[in-house]
């Protein structure tokens, strides 16, 4: 596919015509022109916060489902992504603050589950926690012996997994046992997330995660109150 520039428009009707339209400009790594569009319905009156969840979010979605149609390669889905990510980049101080707001105590390793190649998630939910003053680390393509040295090596409150497939769920639930054994924090709280659990949030019960969130937005909130549970149970 060949990929041009994308004009950006004064006006919008639609939000579902701003998702294809950011989708666009990702496809063709116009992050100025993403930046633009996003700026544009800030003067609207939409929050950063929304425009994360249902915009970026939603472009990420319908690359995917470009993908699955077979009207966009995989290589495409990629530069696609990669775009949206520095577009996040982009307003991560206004979105974030400068990080004065950060508590040593919440510390948090996020990831996609070891061999989920679906990793964007991981970018949103990050900064809502830091946004909400957690101190997180990011591992986007680790494997699971990295996990695991890395929560034996620092001290985690929480540990968030995101979950793409229903069909590694039993494999998910295996190396959440391997990761609390592993942990330098013998109470650390475990929370996932992903299309799985949005269709079936008890599956979180089944793979032996504390808690779930359906959204970046949810797992922010859900987060504090593992941690806050944590320290009342001292």
């Amino acid at each position: 596919m060949t990929h041009r520039r994308v004009h950006v428009p004064t006006d919008y009707a639609d939000a579902a015509d701003c998702v294809v339209l950011l989708a666009e400009l990702a496809l063709a790594s116009d992050v100025n022109g993403g930046a633009s569009l996003m700026r544009q319905l800030q003067a609207d009156g939409h929050t950063l916060e929304n425009l994360y969840l249902d915009l970026v979010s939603g472009a990420v979605r319908y690359l995917g489902q470009l993908w699955h149609n077979d009207q966009i390669s995989f290589a495409d889905v990629t530069i696609g992504v990669l775009a949206l990510r520095r577009l996040l980049h982009e307003f991560d101080r206004a979105f974030c603050g400068d990080g004065a707001r950060l508590d040593p105590a919440r510390q948090m390793l996020l990831m996609p589950r070891p061999g989920d190649p679906h990793s964007f998630a991981v970018d949103l939910v990050s900064a809502f926690l830091r946004r909400a003053g957690w101190n997180v680390t990011c591992l986007t393509s680790a494997i699971e012996g990295d996990v695991v040295q890395c929560l034996g090596t620092h001290w985690y409150a929480v540990l968030g997994i995101s979950e793409s497939c229903s069909a590694r769920i039993n494999t998910l639930g295996s190396f959440i046992r391997a990761a609390r054994r592993a942990s330098q924090n013998r109470r650390i709280r475990v929370i996932v997330g992903g299309a799985p659990f949005a269709a079936d949030p008890d599956l979180a019960i089944r793979v032996g995660a504390d808690a779930c969130a359906s959204d970046a937005r949810h797992a922010a909130t859900q987060v504090e109150g593992l941690f806050m549970m944590a320290r009342r149970e001292g």
